[in-house]
């Protein structure tokens, strides 16, 4: 359960358009419209490997996609999931995984992707 002292701390001083944080429009993905929210964003690349069990070491799957973490106030955000939504600067993100829970500080981070690139070799 979210410490309500350390919840408005963390919320005045870090998800603040002000300082760290940026607006999102978070969508879930059984809900028709998105939520305009503060977030934390942090964006990057993968580059991720797959070989195959029944292959040898030469054959194996890649593939690349940019990523970005994305705090939000679990307040604005209760339940994320794999499979919702984010708009951040007019491009979609959808989120594969929750990554972190401060449950102390009402807080969570979710990982995103977008425009994932598979290639062979």
């Amino acid at each position: 359960m979210a410490n309500p002292i350390y919840q408005k701390i963390i919320k005045n001083a870090v998800f603040n358009l002000n300082r760290f944080g940026e607006s999102i429009t978070y969508t879930p993905q059984n809900a028709d419209e998105g939520k305009e929210i503060v977030a934390i964003v942090e964006i990057g690349e993968t580059l991720q490997e797959e070989k195959a069990a029944y292959r040898t070491a030469a054959v194996s799957t890649n593939k690349t996609s940019d990523t970005a973490m994305f705090t939000v106030m679990l307040e604005d955000v209760p339940k994320p999931e794999a499979g919702d939504a984010i708009l951040y600067n007019a491009e979609r993100w959808i989120v594969r995984r929750v990554s972190l829970i401060d449950s102390v500080g009402g807080n969570v981070t979710v990982e995103a992707e977008r425009k994932v690139r598979g290639f062979g070799r």
